[in-house]
């Protein structure tokens, strides 16, 4: 079994702790299907941009476009790197969004920009909309 490094289990924690403050301070405005859909995929994307910093400062990089998020869950395709790790179950909730599709990764590198993002197409699946149609994205710039 591999040894767990400390800031990795701070990094957790911390997400842990920030996910059980964000519930508590949002349970009093959670009533309509519509903001507990916004709310979880805000905490999602959230969860996802720590993810991602994990597995950054585990791995050295960002997972591919080919890799994509299922990369901090199963154990990624090695490409130039043999020193991949996973970063742990706790993301298992996060793999889908409310609508049950899996979020789309991109990771964007050539000359005027360089950036990271995760989405989903809201509700009905496609570019753009309003309401639970809106897009929802984060983005790491680098």
């Amino acid at each position: 079994m591999q040894k767990i490094s400390n800031k990795f289990v701070l990094i957790i924690n911390l997400i842990i702790l920030t996910t059980s403050i964000f519930l508590f301070l949002n349970i009093g405005y959670i009533s309509p299907e519509e903001d507990v859909t916004e709310n979880k995929i805000l905490q999602d994307l959230t969860t996802y941009r720590t993810a991602l910093e994990v597995y950054k400062i585990e791995n050295g990089i960002y997972p591919s476009n080919k890799q994509g998020v299922r990369a901090l869950f199963d154990n990624p395709i090695t490409e130039s790197h043999d020193n991949y790790k996973k970063v742990v179950a706790i993301y298992e909730s996060i793999k889908y969004d409310p609508w049950e599709r899996e979020y789309n990764y991109k990771n964007i590198k050539n000359q005027n920009e360089s950036f990271t993002m995760v989405f989903t197409y809201g509700r009905d699946g496609k570019v753009g909309g309003i309401g639970e149609n809106e897009d929802k994205s984060i983005f790491i710039i680098e």
